[in-house]
């Protein structure tokens, strides 16, 4: 599958060959596989430092990128996980480890399940060896967004969070103002869950820049459409003697959200 891959957000692979770059005859020769060289792994950033909202909304964005250009080549990664996202040395995401990869032939919509990968990101119809497309791919996603989120500090905390979307369906009062994504994504039927290209339109898939994402938390979160002024209205003085209102962006955050009662997701196209 190596020839397949052109995109920033993958782990590149230059060359498979032998030694003296001649054709894989002569069995003395020695067979090399030249790849990108990455500094870390997801695995290690989150088990070494919490990262902010921006950085963690800068990296689902590389790993949707990648993702979304596997699926344009009709291949199913298959083992999504935080060991097999890596990070170069310019802070790029690389999607990596396609060992489990299935590659769909033109004529199929899915292919029977090997009940195989890393069993946290493991999406239901996987575990139960039923048909598989690329919508599992998307379940580990959800996953995955929810480990950015989380700001978890112990791997007790993590499994704990984990294993309350799964089996309960609710998520923690740490990622308030992105349940409907991860609940999007972690959706027990797969034909439910967005494409990679839905995904992509996503308020929080917005491109910001590198020193935004990584100095600033203030990032696209789901409220409801409000009114807002033109930018060339001129500001409104507050008269002295009002009080000033409770600020209207603040979101109630208590208590988690269950998957029963999901809120919309902010259409962009209503503008």
């Amino acid at each position: 599958m190596v020839q397949f891959y052109d995109s920033d957000d993958r782990d590149e692979s230059y060359d498979v060959n032998e030694d003296g770059n001649t054709p894989l005859k002569d069995p003395d020769s020695m067979l090399f596989i030249q790849m990108e060289h990455c500094c870390q792994n997801l695995d290690h950033l989150l088990e070494q430092s919490v990262i902010s909202k921006g950085e963690a909304l800068k990296y689902f964005r590389g790993m949707v990128r990648g993702l979304d250009h596997i699926h344009g080549k009709k291949i199913i990664h298959g083992d999504l996980s935080r060991k097999n996202i890596f990070i170069d040395a310019k802070n790029v995401i690389k999607v990596a480890d396609f060992g489990l990869a299935r590659l769909l032939d033109n004529s199929a919509t899915a292919i029977k399940s090997r009940s195989s990968g890393t069993k946290t990101y493991l999406a239901p119809e996987a575990e139960t060896g039923a048909h598989i497309d690329e919508k599992i791919d998307i379940y580990s996603l959800g996953i995955l967004l929810l480990e950015l989120l989380g700001s978890f500090t112990t791997m007790f905390e993590r499994a704990r969070v984990i294993t309350d979307l799964k089996e309960m369906r609710v998520l923690p009062e740490s990622v308030c103002g992105y349940e409907d994504y991860i609940l999007q994504l972690v959706a027990l039927s797969p034909g439910e869950r967005p494409s990679t290209k839905e995904i992509l339109t996503w308020p929080i898939c917005a491109d910001v820049s590198s020193s935004e994402a990584d100095n600033d938390d203030r990032v696209p979160i789901m409220t409801e459409d409000e009114p807002q002024a033109a930018d060339d209205d001129p500001p409104q003085e507050r008269d002295a003697d009002v009080p000033e209102e409770e600020d209207a962006d603040e979101q109630d955050c208590e208590g988690v959200r269950s998957l029963d009662s999901p809120s919309s997701l902010k259409d962009l196209d209503s503008d």
